[in-house]
């Protein structure tokens, strides 16, 4: 039986690495309102370095969080309601 693993051992190094800077270098910008693929308070973000981490700031019982992220991790879509649509089939 194969696994995930398998399968991923026969994908060379490059395809892989091209597959995250991809993924890691799309479409978030200074500005963006983003929230945290897994979930979490709507976020905008301040800056963006050379190394792919946002600082992202946000309100949290009326004072201002601030916490540096990857890209990888953020998304301009808020999942909360993307959860809601599959729920209803929308």
């Amino acid at each position: 039986m194969h696994s995930v693993f398998n399968v991923i051992n026969f994908v060379p190094n490059n395809i892989i690495m091209e597959f995250i800077e991809k993924e890691c270098t799309t479409y978030i910008n200074k500005g963006d309102v983003v929230w945290l693929k897994s979930g979490g308070p709507e976020m905008t973000v301040h800056s963006v370095d050379e190394e792919l981490n946002c600082i992202c700031l946000w309100f949290r019982h009326g004072e201002i969080q601030r916490y540096t992220i990857e890209k990888c991790a953020l998304t301009k879509k808020n999942p909360l309601y993307s959860a809601e649509k599959k729920m209803l089939n929308i």
